[in-house]
This record gives structure tokens, sequence and C-alpha cells, in this order.
């Protein structure tokens, strides 16, 4: 091993890790070097705070784990772009989270996590958010109307009632899956999201027949999972629908 090492990848179904800068023969030197480190499919339950001195890391897998907290040191590695914790049992997300500023992928599906920290919207640079099946009943709009270079939002599988009309400054946003939530109202805000292709609605309170009059209201580009009934073939193709059996 040299002081160059830049990629570490770990898949031995490991169950802690190393409270030391030790990991087999390297060295700290070596470690804190790393700029991509990939510990995934393990059954890691602790990120111990030493971990979180690997300063350099651009990139950071830890999903499909079995970790529960996220340590409030890890807003020391600000050269994060890409984080990925899906997966895992975390409950709370720390506001130490928005010192990672250079982010640009931001994973934490398939946790429990209930609460997004209004801080979140310290990450200007997302342009992939996932929380999907998750616990969330509430999307910030404080947060979420900064996330301005968000292309991929996805919070399907949540309890979320109310589309905060914020949503509408996303207006680069190509995908966003809100299906199998508690959501009633499509806010007219949405209408300003003239780059979506994909816009995911299913399994909500929303009637199809207001569903309908919403799409034509504000043009927006849906893709159902059943084709409603009272939607024709030139509307189909004016305002490309799409239709299929997927879930997202």
């Amino acid at each position: 091993m040299n002081d160059e090492l830049e990629t570490l990848r770990v898949c031995e179904w490991i169950k802690s890790l190393p409270h030391s800068y030790r990991y087999k023969n390297l060295t700290r030197d070596e470690l804190t070097q790393l700029t991509h480190l990939y510990l995934y499919n393990n059954q890691i339950s602790v990120i111990p705070p030493g971990f979180c001195n690997l300063t350099q890391l651009e990139t950071l897998y830890l999903n499909n784990n079995q970790i529960s907290v996220i340590p409030p040191s890890i807003g020391n590695l600000t050269q994060l772009k890409y984080l990925y914790l899906s997966c895992n049992q975390i409950s709370h997300v720390p506001c130490e989270l928005s010192n990672l500023v250079k982010l640009t992928h931001l994973d934490l599906d398939n946790n429990q996590i209930s609460h997004v920290p209004y801080e979140l919207g310290n990450l200007t640079q997302l342009t992939h958010l996932y929380l999907s099946n998750n616990q969330i009943s509430v999307i910030p709009p404080s947060a979420i109307g900064n996330l301005t270079q968000l292309t991929h939002l996805y919070l399907s599988y949540n309890q979320i009632s109310v589309i905060p009309p914020e949503l509408g400054n996303l207006t680069k946003l190509t995908h966003l899956h809100l299906n199998n939530n508690q959501i009633s109202v499509i806010p007219p805000e949405l209408g300003n999201l003239t780059q979506l292709t994909y816009l995911y609605l299913s399994n909500n309170r929303i009637s199809e027949d207001k569903l309908l009059e919403q799409f034509r209201k504000y043009k927006l580009m849906y893709k159902y999972n059943d084709k409603p009934e009272s939607l024709n073939e030139e509307e189909m193709d004016e305002y490309k629908l799409y239709f299929d059996q997927s879930h997202a």
C-alpha cells in the first residue's frame, strides 16, 4: 500500500468498523487519503467517530447495513459529493449533514426517518435526493424550496399529506415520485415544473376526476399506473402521458 490509495471496497460481511485509523495493513496516512469508500452490504451497526476524520472522501457507500445513528461528526466530511445510506435503520437526520455543501447525491431511502431538518436546504448542489420508504409526514417548505438544482426527488411510500407550494421552485426536476402517500391536492405551483418527465402520484387520496382536472389546468405530465378511462387519445398525445404497470 502507498499514500496514493484513493478507493477502498470492503464487502466481507464485516460487523463493525475499526475505531482507530488502522484497517488490515493500511496506515493512518493511507486511509486519510481515501476519496472513495464502499462499505455497502455488510452488517455495520455503528459509524465510529474517528471514521468521520477521513476528510478527503468524495464518495461514501454505507447502504444495506444496520446503522441506526448518523453521528454529527459526519459534518466533517465536507468534500463528499455522493452519500448513500439507504436500507439501514436510521430514524434521525442530524443537522450537521447540512455542512456537506458539495453533495450532489443523498440517498436515505428505506430507513425510519420521520423528520427532515430544515437545514437540509443548505445542500444547494443536490441533484438527486432519495427519501422514499420512510415515515415522513411533512416536507419542510424552507428546505425543499432551496434545492433548486434537484432533477430527481423521491418521496414515495411515506405519510405526506401536503405538497408545499415551494416545490414549484424546483424547475429543473425531471423525476418527482410522490406515490403511496396521503396527498389529496396538487398545488398550482407544480405547473412551474416544465422539465418534468415523470410525476408519480398513484395510491394517494386524489380522485381521478380531480387529478385530470388539475392535469388539464396546469398541463402537468403524469405517469399513471393504470390509464384513466376518461382520458382520450388526443390528450395522451398532446401532453405526452405515460402508462405502465411499474411502481416507483
